[in-house]
């Protein structure tokens, strides 16, 4: 008996998954297709949402269409309480039933509608990438796109596409650990929108994982734009051969103005997001990490002698300031971790970055007042926020000093001691400066 109503429960499941899927469309894993003449080469961001009559609509109707089986019961359910009605000659019967489902309804009225207000609250909007649908917050600060959490694609049981919006599903077993078991995504061309959302879900669930980090063409000319606006004009480019995981180029911004120092800044770092501390239960982590970016490009300041040309490049002694800044740019990734300003990174001992200099640590600042007032963060179209973030060799008796103090203390000492002015950062890579 038990397995008779379970294969005839598969059943019904079955036929009102293919309604669904006639009439919704509906797509799972399992039926989702490559698109031909789709790609999507950047994040794919989704501003804006509908006023709250048409959500609380909108949302209503997706759960009708979505939770059939449940929904199927509800009706039944009144379906009965009419017929006893009917046979006993009183409407108790339907009263009651109208309004338990009526009560039920209107509870998932009330979540929906804090779901709407917490939006709202939150600013919140979804980037759609190759590595999930993120979740995303937009803020009156300087870090102005922050992310508050990412759906794999490998998570998403379904993706419901109705006339004007979609939502998509997370499995069951991933609900507990997420905030956001549905996400909505509105557009007014929901043709495109499915079509990108299974190309994205297709290429996760059916291509090899790739561990390659790249900017889109738009977002790679936007950083250097910025970087041209900002920081002034760059003569050269660094191209790097044989990348592994992030693309780095090296961009030489010779002196200019006022500035009498070469500033390299690397282009391609900033593809790539960091882990910053995620744990629910940390508040404080929690509210510091949406303060800063997630993705970072790297600068550092040589005096306006340092030999830079292709021969000099071949000399060991001009080029760890550019192996140095690769170095950087990567330290995320392998370690898995993430950096901001005041953080500091310490090497091998003896192993100096020059035999001529006595540095073999990092510290990490925001860029000096001096080069374009500090500025230190974009906000891309694509919804990212890129941080860029200065390196200060640093000897190991500093970083000792800085590791016995409190290391926020010992950043503002530094500062307004003008140890971090972009004179006394070049000037202390001078091979012949008394150290």
């Amino acid at each position: 008996m038990v397995g008779e109503r379970r294969a005839r429960g598969d059943r019904i499941k079955r036929i009102c998954s293919f309604l669904i899927l006639v009439i919704m469309r509906l797509y799972t894993a399992k039926n989702i297709k490559p698109c031909k003449g789709i790609s999507v080469e950047q994040d794919l961001p989704f501003f804006g949402m509908p006023k709250k009559s048409k959500f609380l609509k909108n949302l209503m109707v997706d759960n009708l269409c979505t939770h059939p089986i449940a929904n199927g019961f509800f009706i039944l359910f009144i379906i009965l309480a009419a017929v006893i009605s009917a046979f006993d000659g009183s409407l108790h019967s339907i009263l009651v039933a109208l309004v338990a489902v009526g009560f039920a309804k209107y509870r998932l009225l009330l979540a929906f509608m804090n779901l709407y207000d917490s939006y709202h609250e939150m600013n919140s909007f979804v980037t759609l990438t190759d590595r999930g649908v993120n979740t995303m917050m937009k803020r009156n600060g300087r870090v102005k796109y922050a992310r508050i959490e990412t759906m794999p694609w490998e998570n998403v049981s379904r993706v419901c596409c109705h006339k004007d919006f979609i939502s998509i599903k997370v499995k069951r077993e991933y609900r507990k650990s997420t905030n956001f078991e549905i996400v909505y995504i509105w557009t007014d061309d929901i043709s495109l929108l499915i079509k990108q959302v299974q190309h994205l879900w297709y290429k996760a669930m059916n291509e090899k994982e790739s561990t390659f980090y790249l900017y889109s063409p738009c977002e790679f000319d936007e950083v250097s734009d910025f970087i041209c606006e900002k920081y002034g004009n760059f003569e050269r480019v660094l191209h790097e051969v044989i990348p592994s995981d992030i693309h780095i180029d090296v961009v030489i911004i010779p002196p200019q103005g006022d500035n009498n120092h070469y500033t390299l800044c690397t282009i391609g770092a900033g593809a790539y997001n960091m882990q910053i501390g995620r744990d629910k239960f940390n508040q404080e982590i929690a509210g510091y990490r949406f303060q800063i970016p997630e993705q970072l490009e790297y600068m550092i300041m040589l005096p306006s002698d340092w030999p830079l040309d292709k021969d000099a490049m071949k000399d060991e002694e001009n080029y760890w300031p550019i192996r140095l800044l690769k170095q950087i740019a990567r330290f995320p990734i392998v370690t898995n971790d993430w950096v901001c300003e005041g953080h500091t990174v310490e090497f091998e001992e003896g192993d100096l970055f020059s035999p001529k200099l006595p540095y073999s640590c990092v510290m990490f600042t925001e860029p000096s007042s001096n080069i374009a007032d500090g500025v230190d963060i974009l906000n891309m179209s694509s919804g990212k926020s890129l941080g860029f973030m200065q390196i200060v060799p640093i000897t190991r008796e500093e970083l000792a000093i800085m590791r016995s103090e409190d290391n926020s203390e010992m950043y503002e000492r530094l500062c307004r001691d003008g140890m971090l002015d972009s004179e006394n950062i070049y000037m202390r890579l001078r091979v012949n400066k008394d150290i």
